[in-house]
């Protein structure tokens, strides 16, 4: 049954507009003539004009204004520029529910609040460590992605997990792997797989799909399991992944108690700095 469910959302999942798609298309080549790449920007008028936006905040730490987008084409790079397009273009197709608003309706506002206060962490975090801080951004960014899909054709049972969790205290994940028999975080990365965002996304969203507290996970996975509990800890998100305390093998992420709170308030000021231009 629940192989069934997961083939019927991704084959329901939208298709991304024709000028995102050959932006999409252009950013996943090796190298792109800037000005061709600019061109191709322009013909996404609102994802570009984010991307400015974005590119001229602290998300980046750039020195300088960037003043135009064949600029930003150059100092970004692809690879960074394709993960933030991505981003973009996949939360625009899922910024409210397809359902008619109902009580107890899924708060994409929330979802979306959560994910990008654990993909602020996660970026900090990863900054910390050295590691590729885009990546693990972007992964956190779409953890919970699979909820907003799933919701697509089924919407009574994400409804019903909704009410589970708030009444029995439960992880939103347990409560709708429980009424759906699907994982969604596994189902997050198959739908970022069949939209061709890059696999090392993909696979970091994978690595989070069990509730993993071995010191055998990679840091990237401890830094997103970090991050999503210190985010639902702090927004009181039902978006957790049923831990009681931060595992230690988490926390060995960040070597001081000084250097955690530090990391929490650089994440705060990111956070207050991206919400209106990812979530609006």
């Amino acid at each position: 049954m629940s192989l069934d469910i997961e083939q019927s959302v991704l084959k329901t999942l939208p298709k991304m507009q024709k000028q995102v798609t050959s932006l999409l298309d252009a950013l996943k080549q090796d190298f792109v003539v800037p000005k061709s790449l600019e061109a191709k920007l322009i013909a996404c008028p609102v994802i570009s004009g984010r991307v400015l936006q974005i590119a001229n905040s602290s998300f980046y730490g750039l020195s300088r204004e960037i003043s135009s987008l064949r600029e930003a084409t150059i100092i970004l790079g692809q690879h960074t520029l394709r993960s933030l397009v991505y981003s973009l273009a996949a939360m625009d197709e899922f910024k409210e529910s397809k359902q008619v608003e109902t009580e107890g309706a899924l708060n994409y506002k929330m979802i979306w609040q959560h994910s990008l206060y654990s993909a602020c962490l996660a970026r900090v975090f990863a900054d910390y460590k050295k590691l590729n801080a885009s990546d693990i951004f972007t992964a956190a960014l779409f953890e919970h992605f699979g909820i907003l899909i799933l919701e697509t054709i089924e919407s009574e049972k994400i409804k019903q997990a909704m009410n589970l969790t708030l009444e029995t205290k439960q992880p939103f994940k347990s409560t709708i792997q429980k009424l759906t028999e699907l994982n969604y975080i596994s189902l997050s990365a198959k739908a970022l797989n069949y939209w061709h965002f890059p696999v090392s996304v993909c696979e970091l969203i994978q690595s989070v799909k069990d509730d993993i507290s071995s010191s055998e996970c990679s840091d990237e996975t401890k830094i997103i399991l970090l991050a999503n509990t210190i985010a639902s800890v702090f927004l009181s998100s039902p978006l957790s992944h049923g831990y009681s305390f931060i595992s230690k093998q988490a926390l060995d992420v960040v070597e001081s108690k000084k250097d955690l709170i530090r990391l929490l308030e650089q994440a705060d000021i990111l956070y207050s700095q991206m919400a209106s231009n990812f979530i609006g």
